[in-house]
């Protein structure tokens, strides 16, 4: 769901992940775990070897956000209901010259990532359909 906020570094996040083995069939798992308590046998992490639903909804709605120019944003603020406390919104922050030229220069190391006719949300791109045959 960051890709909305720092795409770069929510690939380079999702390559970890992937390398750490936490791809399945379905794609990634739920969680990589470094609480202490599930830490077991001094490992750095337990893998949460699941997929809920909501969450692979949430993280379809995150990637169609970002390939739709944020449509699902303008659906939900189209409700009424939404629509009435928009204003709250709106309150303006401070936001550093230096930060904007930052999140260009991600977005750019972002694009480099992908080779031309690849596609982040295939399943090929993570691996994740050779791993699907290998385990049915």
């Amino acid at each position: 769901m960051s890709l909305m906020t720092g795409s770069y570094d929510a690939l380079k996040n999702l390559q970890r992940m992937k390398k750490l083995g936490a791809v399945g069939a379905y794609g990634f798992y739920e969680a990589l775990d470094y609480g202490p308590k599930m830490t077991l046998h001094r490992k750095r992490f337990t893998m949460v070897r699941s997929w809920m639903a909501h969450h692979q909804g949430m993280c379809l709605l995150a990637a169609v956000n970002v390939l739709c120019d944020s449509s699902i944003q303008r659906r939900f603020h189209a409700e009424p209901q939404v629509a009435a406390t928009e204003r709250i919104l709106h309150e303006r922050a401070m936001v550093l010259q230096s930060a904007n030229e930052s999140k260009t220069k991600r977005q750019l190391k972002a694009e480099a990532l992908l080779t031309e006719g690849q596609s982040v949300l295939s399943p090929g791109y993570w691996g994740g359909k050779d791993h699907a045959k290998s385990t049915a």
